[in-house]
Formats: structure tokens, C-alpha cells, sequence
């Protein structure tokens, strides 16, 4: 064999090794088992996973990630210039793990997110996580960076988003710092953490007299604003009503029990809701598994079933335990692999009939999906 051979011979053997950690690590950061960690280290050594403390999920609103393999992470190295482990999820998402965490990287999410539009139509939003240290951390990071990821349902504008876990966070913040997380808590239907900021303010104006009662009663006003973006929990409450009794208020005291009362009605609409839409999730879960060949994306399936789009990503998540996109995906997957095993189909016919475009993606997919091609998969009939 020649130098031409061995050298092509040993960049497959490199692709495959990738494709298997790959195909580790999709398995540990969507179970967080244990086991997989010590299944990979007897395949090869996943030291690196140690050594990563920054992630960005890139979410595109169409099938983006399912080009050839090479271009979207070599588009995005010519952009950043630095070192990142690329996972691929789904089609419509991927992520970036980087080791250095000593960088702007709100800055570098906002010149990447700038550099793509300029590149690409395509509807972009990037999600940048808290620092984190170990692999331990993995699975957790990317749940917080899917809940980011739906702050696209309200901030229309925005494209990138930000992790708001600041355990430093305390009554000495800027008021404007503290109010725009509550508006992102309420966006990501996060109560436990809409209580903890609002706590910062209850506590900084609590039994603080130095601030004028116009000032203090409009910065809780903010609050209650922000609940009642979420439009079908304004729809049984009024805002004008309540912002009138804040400002009626004659101490801080009665400002508080008008928040916490609110604050208490929205977390019984979440519970309530999430009763009475229960069966349009499962409508949409059936619709995916049925005809997961289509293109579905979150806000025509919401219209479906006449919902709000990060309102059903939420219910959906809550209810199966992933997101709708990772739900397409695992369909897609498991259908591909029966029909391997029992048609004889053409590899490039099942591709198109699970929705792949570009068989180059879909074999790649498959490897890193189930740690084996699909040639491999047929044999096991």
C-alpha cells in the first residue's frame, strides 16, 4: 500500500475514534450515568472532557448542521481562531466546548453569532453557559443552556444569550442587573430562581428607608411587568389593576405581599396549565414520532395545537424529559435502524426517508448516534 493509502487509511481510523467519543459523550450529557464515562475510558482516554469550562449551543431555526461535516466547524475555527471540541446534536443544534476559560466569551458568542449572519441566512441564536469545571458537569451545563436557549420566544431581537447563575448575586447589585435576570427567570419558566432574585431586591429594600416611595414602587413595578409578558398568564389577570394597587401602596410591606401574591398565581398558572396542556403535548409527541421524515419546527408545531412556542418547548421537556428537537432526532435515529435491519433499502432511500439531506451527515450521525455505521447496523439483523 502506498503513502497515499496509509496516510488516507489513517485519517478514517482518526474519524472514527472521533466519531466514537462523540458518540460517548452524546450518550453521558443527555443521561448523566456514570457508567458511560468508565464504558469510554476502556475505548480511549476522555481526559480532555476534563479540561473544558465553557459551552455554546448554536441553535438555527432550519436543518443548518446537516451540510457536509467539515464546513460549519471550519467556518466557525476561521471566525474564532482558538481550539473547541464540536458536537454536532441534531440538525438544528450543535455544541462548542472550549478549555480556556480566561476570555470574554459573551464577546467572542457575539462575533461568532455577527461573523454567521454575515456568512449565512439562516435564522441563527447562540446560548452561553456559567463556567464550569469536570466532566460531571456536562449533562447539567446543557439542560441550563437549552433553558437559555428559549429565551428566544420572548426577546424576538436578541440572539444571544447568557447564563444568569451568579452565586454572587445579593442586594448590592444594580437594580437594572437583578430586574433583567427576573425577566429572564420568567422567560425560562425558572420560579426557583425568579424567588432567589427577587429575594435580592426584598432584602435591599426590605427595611431600607433611604430610597424614595415613587422609586422603590417602580422598581417592583418592573417585576410585575415582567410576569405578565408571559401572555397566557396576562390573559387571566389584569396588569393595569395590579401595577394601580402596587402604587396604591402605603409601605413596602404591602408592595411585597402584592409581588409575592403574584408571583404565587403564576406559579399555580404553570402547574395549571401544564394539567390542561397536557394532551396537546402528547398530540405533538405523536405527530413527531408518526412523521419524523418532516421538517417540524417549534413554532408550527405550537400553532398545531394552538400554543406558545416556548410554552409547548417547556411542557415537552417537562413531560419527556428532553427537548423537542432531541425528541426529532431520537425518532429519526431509531427509525433508520429498523429500517437497516428489516428492508433492504438503499442507504442514500433511508436517508431521505428520515428527513437527512445530505448522507455525508446522516452516516456521521448514525456512527455518533449509535457508535456503529449504518453497514454495520444492517449486518446485525
Amino acid at each position: 500500500m502506498g503513502r497515499e493509502g496509509i496516510s488516507q487509511e489513517n485519517n478514517q481510523e482518526k474519524e472514527r475514534e472521533l466519531s466514537l467519543e462523540r458518540y460517548y459523550l452524546q450518550k453521558y450529557i443527555y443521561s448523566a450515568d456514570p457508567e458511560i464515562l468508565k464504558e469510554a475510558k476502556d475505548r480511549f482516554s476522555p481526559d480532555l472532557w476534563e479540561d473544558w469550562h465553557i459551552g455554546i449551543l448554536i441553535e438555527s431555526e432550519q436543518g443548518f448542521f446537516d451540510m457536509p461535516k467539515e464546513e460549519i466547524p471550519g467556518q466557525i475555527y476561521q471566525e474564532l481562531r482558538r481550539e473547541f471540541f464540536y458536537l454536532n446534536l441534531n440538525p438544528r443544534q450543535s455544541l462548542l466546548l472550549f478549555k480556556d476559560h480566561k476570555r470574554d466569551y459573551r464577546l467572542l458568542a457575539g462575533n461568532l453569532y455577527l461573523a454567521l449572519k454575515r456568512r449565512y441566512t439562516t435564522r441563527l441564536h447562540l446560548a452561553v453557559s456559567r463556567e464550569f469545571t469536570g466532566s460531571g458537569e456536562l449533562p447539567k451545563i446543557l439542560k441550563e443552556l437549552e433553558k437559555q436557549m428559549e429565551e428566544k420566544y420572548y426577546n424576538m431581537e436578541k440572539h444571544v444569550f447568557y447564563s444568569d447563575v451568579d452565586e454572587t448575586a445579593s442586594p448590592e447589585l444594580q437594580d437594572y442587573q437583578i430586574i433583567q435576570w427576573i425577566s429572564q427567570d420568567i422567560g425560562r419558566k425558572d420560579v426557583e430562581q425568579l424567588e432567589r432574585h427577587f429575594s435580592c431586591l426584598k432584602e435591599k429594600y426590605g427595611k431600607n428607608s433611604q430610597f424614595s416611595a415613587m422609586y422603590v414602587k417602580f422598581v417592583f413595578s418592573n417585576v410585575l411587568q415582567g410576569l405578565f409578558m408571559e401572555q397566557p398568564f396576562a390573559g387571566e389577570r389584569s396588569m393595569e389593576k395590579e401595577i394601580d394597587r402596587l402604587y396604591r401602596c402605603g409601605n413596602i410591606s404591602q408592595i411585597l405581599s402584592i409581588i409575592e401574591e403574584n408571583i404565587s398565581c403564576y406559579k399555580e398558572f404553570l402547574s395549571r396549565y401544564e394539567k390542561e396542556s397536557e394532551e396537546r403535548v402528547e398530540e405533538i409527541h405523536r405527530k413527531i414520532e408518526k412523521r419524523c421524515e418532516k421538517s417540524h419546527s417549534t413554532k408550527k408545531l405550537a400553532d398545531k395545537v394552538d400554543m406558545e412556542p416556548g410554552y409547548l418547548n417547556y411542557f415537552f421537556r417537562r413531560k419527556y424529559g428532553m427537548s423537542l428537537k432531541r425528541f426529532l432526532r431520537i425518532c429519526r435515529m431509531e427509525k433508520a435502524c429498523r429500517l437497516l435491519k428489516e428492508t433492504g433499502l438503499e442507504i442514500s432511500r433511508i436517508c431521505e426517508e428520515t428527513g437527512f439531506i445530505n448522507e455525508s451527515y446522516f452516516r456521521s450521525s448514525f456512527l455518533e448516534y449509535f457508535g456503529m455505521t449504518p453497514e454495520e447496523c444492517r449486518k446485525q439483523k
